[in-house]
């Protein structure tokens, strides 16, 4: 049998994966988050542990590795000079600031906003970036480095949206699917990117600067979740199964 090999933060989209590609009619696959022997690994789901055998070749070690750690990324992408929310260290010169308790953590866990020098005394020891006001935020979904599908996050919640929004979909946002032709300078943003950060298949985050009138890269993710979107599944599941 072969696997998808994950780890445990996204072992529920792994399944969902595995279980559409056999209903496509592809290969039984199986869903570990230990290592697995031989040659045996078929798709690596947003897990850059060491596996024995062959490399599956997409996505690799080392840019599940470098997209995980927000810092990693950071880093990589201010030495190639590429738009994104960078990642800092030391005492800001102004808020408010957003405090990253963890940075490999996904769905805004571990995030704090610092609206004032009193609130961020407490967690100076942590990396922080500065707050950017987007006009608006965009989930975009890639394979094989193209874009197949983009998502607007949008407000759903009761009551008024936060002054400072951690935007996803355990905070009250939903994502409205958007047409890619009113997005035109995105393709061209995303080649750039992938040329420096290799990835195949994934989620970009990606956020609208008004102010600086550009897009900056949020987040990249490795293994999105899938199970709230059939098509989207669909559309990974066909991907990756003629690859296998």
């Amino acid at each position: 049998m072969s696997y998808i090999i994950t780890n445990k933060m996204v072992r529920k989209s792994g399944l969902c994966l595995a279980n559409r590609i056999r209903e496509l009619g592809g290969p039984e696959l199986g869903v570990s988050i230990k290592p697995i022997p031989d040659n045996q690994v078929s798709i690596r789901w947003g897990t850059s542990q060491m596996i024995y055998g062959k490399e599956t070749g997409f996505n690799s070690p080392q840019v599940i590795r470098m997209v995980a750690n927000k810092y990693l990324l950071s880093t990589e992408l201010l030495r190639n000079g590429f738009p994104h929310v960078v990642i800092n260290s030391g005492t800001p010169e102004q808020f408010p600031v957003v405090v990253r308790k963890e940075l490999s953590k996904s769905g805004g866990k571990g995030i704090v906003i610092c609206r004032d020098e009193a609130e961020f005394i407490p967690l100076r020891e942590y990396m922080w970036s500065y707050w950017v006001n987007f006009r608006y935020e965009l989930g975009v979904h890639i394979l094989g480095g193209e874009i197949v599908k983009i998502f607007k996050k949008l407000w759903i919640g009761t009551e008024p949206e936060p002054e400072f929004p951690i935007k996803n979909s355990d905070r009250d946002y939903s994502f409205s699917i958007c047409k890619l032709e009113s997005f035109k300078r995105l393709p061209e943003i995303v080649r750039n990117l992938i040329s420096i950060v290799p990835i195949q298949f994934g989620r970009i985050d990606i956020g609208w600067d008004e102010e600086e009138g550009q897009y900056k890269v949020i987040e990249i993710n490795s293994a999105p979740g899938l199970s709230e979107n059939d098509s989207t599944l669909n559309l990974y599941a066909e991907f990756l199964m003629k690859r296998i």
